[in-house]
């Protein structure tokens, strides 16, 4: 009986509330917190941070390779003896540089391990810089959109070897080498502040004789305080323009070792994937678990990752909107509210310059000057004294809308 009573109040502790405590941001599209400056648990590819938001992350993540999928897409079991690992580890931040643009950097190292018939390998070091951007397109409705891109330098240089020639056994590849530049765009649906869809698409141009790919991915969430439930896939569909696609016995050749995950041909995968976030105030712990099902010109395996993911919420929309108090030209008292709470009315209309369409905010005020931002609407129907305003966001779970709170409009 003890521990089912502590299993019901963990879940309710983990589950309760909002995502992190978030709102939507009406100006900017991005998430910002109701109760507390705490990091989200989750945030959808197409929301930007808030302005002058910070994250720094650390992340690390395992493959080990299980066979081989050809070219065609056949499944080619690992000879015996046959193994490859490859292990990342990435430091990074992104920052909100305005109200609708996102940038960030990271540094990514790498060890590849291989074992061959021919002999084993390594290779270790840092792999490669990226800068990154997310520009917000603002909001329709439930849905979000973004555009962004990234830019992704080696730091080392890839040997190649003539058709007639054979790469050194204890030689391997720490990856493709040269750089690639990726220009896509990002769409998240909310459908309700528990359950969002989330999808980004990537045009990928690889480094030399690689063939240009879409990068995608799509996946639902279900976030709440402290917790988030990720359910998705990556994957990678090939432009199908390898120069030597008709001619692989002219290929350049390159010390892969058992991996085909470099100097592929036209490679394609699709991976589904599992994911946990966990929020500690201003620390987040990001669980993922995925394995490659599908492809061609690739490795099938399983990837687990675990990343640390620092943040500060910058300028929230509510530190905004209060910041803006003065600029409100109208203010008023809420006289009525609908049973469902979705709409209510205020003893301001025509006659002190209210409009329809004009926004409204609802305050809960004290005598000793709090205001605290409950929720926020625009006006529906207005008459000489009075107005009847349609509710939008609702910031505060624990405040209901009630009759005597503050509506100031703008």
């Amino acid at each position: 009986m003890l521990k089912r009573l502590f299993l019901i109040g963990l879940i309710t502790s983990l589950t309760s509330g909002h995502a992190g405590e978030l709102a939507l941001d009406d100006d900017n599209f991005s998430l910002a917190p109701k109760f507390e400056k705490r990091v989200e648990t989750y945030r959808p590819g197409a929301y930007t941070l808030n302005k002058r938001a910070k994250e720094i992350f650390l992340k690390g993540d395992y493959f080990s390779k299980t066979s081989t999928l050809d070219k065609d897409g056949n499944n080619v079991p690992l000879g015996e003896g046959e193994s490859y690992q490859e292990m990342n580890g990435i430091f990074g931040m992104n920052y909100g540089v305005g109200e609708k643009l996102e940038m960030g950097m990271e540094a990514r190292f790498r060890n590849n391990q291989s074992e061959t018939a021919l002999g084993s390998a390594s290779n270790s070091g840092v792999e490669s810089l990226m800068i990154q951007s997310r520009y917000s397109l603002g909001r329709e409705g439930a849905w979000s959109f973004a555009v962004g891109g990234w830019y992704r330098q080696a730091l080392y240089t890839v040997k190649e070897y003539q058709y007639n020639e054979a790469p050194p056994a204890n030689e391997l590849v720490l990856g493709e080498g040269g750089a690639d530049l990726a220009l896509g765009g990002l769409m998240a649906f909310r459908f309700s502040s528990h359950h969002y869809l989330s999808t980004d698409v990537y045009y990928v141009r690889r480094p030399g004789h690689i063939s240009p790919e879409i990068q995608y991915n799509a996946h639902m969430a279900w976030p709440y305080t402290k917790i988030a439930f990720i359910l998705g896939a990556d994957g990678i569909y090939s432009m199908g323009q390898d120069p030597y696609n008709s001619d692989l016995g002219r290929r350049p050749l390159r010390s892969t070792g058992a991996t085909a995950r470099y100097n592929s041909v036209n490679r394609s995968e699709v991976a589904p994937y599992l994911g946990i976030n966990l929020s500690f105030s201003k620390i987040r712990f990001d669980l993922k678990a995925s394995s490659v099902m599908a492809g061609a010109s690739t490795d099938e395996g399983v990837t687990y990752s675990l990343a640390m993911v620092w943040g500060q919420t910058g300028i929230s929309s509510q530190d905004k909107k209060l910041a803006k108090f003065k600029e409100y030209h109208v203010e008023g008292s809420v006289t009525k509210v609908s049973p469902r709470g979705k709409f209510l009315k205020i003893d301001q209309g025509i006659a002190t310059d209210v409009e329809k369409g004009m926004k409204i905010d609802i305050f809960k005020t004290d005598f000793f000057g709090g205001n605290i931002l409950v929720a926020s609407g625009e006006v529906f129907e207005v008459g000489s004294d009075w107005a009847i305003v349609k509710i939008l966001e609702q910031y505060r779970s624990d405040v209901p809308i009630d009759v005597g709170l503050t509506a100031r409009g703008y």
